[in-house]
């Protein structure tokens, strides 16, 4: 599900093993405008400091959180996550403007 949900995005970020690696922005399919950030762990210190290096929200999806694209809206289940400029919890059910 998550190789998927990388692919169906506008920008998928190829996550760096190490942090003083830089972060590659990869092109996908495009079917949606998100950019997310998969299996992803609050805790993960590298996680955290990987992300402030990105120069776009980005929705970071736990292994227990959703994002379903359906009827021109974006809606978010579960443990989801994003982070512009800073990491803010989102409720569930949530919709994203688009």
């Amino acid at each position: 599900m998550s190789a998927g949900a990388l692919n169906m995005c506008k920008f998928t970020i190829d996550t760096p093993k190490n942090i003083k690696d830089e972060i590659i922005y990869l092109s996908g399919l495009s079917l949606t405008e998100l950019t997310v950030e998969v299996h992803f762990n609050k805790n993960n210190k590298n996680q955290l400091l990987i992300l402030e290096k990105t120069n776009m929200p980005v929705y970071c999806i736990v292994d227990t959180g959703a994002v379903v694209e359906m009827d021109k809206k974006v809606y978010v289940y579960g443990d989801v996550y994003k982070y512009d400029n800073m990491l803010e919890k989102l409720p569930n059910k949530y919709i994203i403007k688009k």
